[in-house]
């Protein structure tokens, strides 16, 4: 069979959706090169920022290892309806984005990921959608209760067990992600508005929308109404809820970053001691490291500490 016969299964490929800002655009550069070492099938990475950074991420981005593969976007055409949510803040819009991002993405499946991760082992779509259904890790314990109590509020639905799913980096089902909007639109539709002051803020930033000549989704502006809540309690209540989380997930005794060697808050004091070499030893899973920003670890120590092992030298 020649590489261009048609009978050829068409080679899978994975879209992937980054937030960032000029400011972490330094600590960003070790995943994206990471990803061109390490992730083959790379569909678009979609890197949306703020609209006043688009212009200085294009341009550092352009000529860059994962070159034509980048598409930047500016939150507002992603989620324009964050201009009328200037409350919302950074953690909040990136979730918010995540989840938007699902409009835009081509692959049936995308991937979330953040300017602290490293891809730390050779990594394709397939590895990251056995049969066809996306990896989902859970930890038996509900160690982020407020997390799944906002989003459940948020949902107007029950929580069907304690538990927690892994975060960024995860992998997202675009059609999933389509069933949620629709759902949240419907209750919109419907006026079935959550309760106390949740419910409060979300009928006066939609009411507020509805005065102006824009033209937004209902989803997306439940959910900036709708804060405290996660991108991933929410997602994966709702598809539980529904009935659903079988039909898109399969659930892996394995985390796709990996939970011993990445560096949380605690551990900042500690980085310049630990041996990361496993981390990158081998093939994954996991697949993925994480130097959280929040620890406050400068970019040019973490690329002292990691570079050489994402280019194996």
């Amino acid at each position: 069979m020649s590489a261009h016969d048609p009978a050829r299964p068409a080679r899978l490929c994975m879209d992937a959706v980054l937030p960032l800002t000029a400011r972490d655009l330094e600590r960003a550069e070790l995943l994206f090169e990471s990803l061109s070492e390490h992730f083959s099938g790379l569909g678009t990475l979609w890197v949306v920022c703020p609209e006043r950074d688009r212009r200085t991420l294009e341009s550092a981005l352009a000529s860059g290892p994962l070159g034509g593969s980048i598409r930047v976007e500016s939150e507002t055409e992603v989620v324009p309806e964050l201009a009328f949510a200037p409350f919302l803040k950074g953690w909040y819009r990136q979730q918010l984005i995540k989840l938007a991002i699902h409009e835009r993405v081509q692959s049936d499946f995308y991937l979330t990921l953040d300017a602290d991760v490293v891809c730390t082992r050779p990594l394709g779509p397939e590895l990251l959608t056995p049969d066809g259904r996306g990896v989902c890790h859970i930890v038996d314990a509900d160690l982020h209760p407020d997390w799944y109590a906002g989003s459940a509020a948020t949902l107007g639905l029950p929580l069907t067990r304690r538990v927690s799913h892994n975060v960024t980096p995860a992998v997202l089902s675009r059609h999933a992600v389509g069933e949620l909007s629709r759902y949240l639109d419907g209750r919109v539709n419907e006026q079935r508005f959550s309760s106390g002051l949740r419910g409060i803020s979300q009928r006066l930033l939609l009411a507020r929308a509805r005065a102006s000549e824009e033209r937004l989704q209902s989803y997306r502006l439940l959910l900036a109404a709708s804060a405290p809540w996660t991108e991933y309690a929410l997602y994966y209540t709702f598809l539980e809820a529904m009935g659903r989380y079988d039909a898109f997930h399969v659930t892996t005794p394995y985390c796709l970053y990996d939970l011993s060697h990445s560096i949380w808050r605690d551990q900042a004091r500690a980085f310049k001691r630990l041996d990361l070499s496993a981390a990158f030893a081998g093939a994954g899973p996991p697949w993925f490291l994480v130097v959280q920003s929040n620890t406050r670890i400068p970019p040019s120590e973490v690329r002292k500490k990691l570079g050489n092992f994402v280019h194996h030298v």
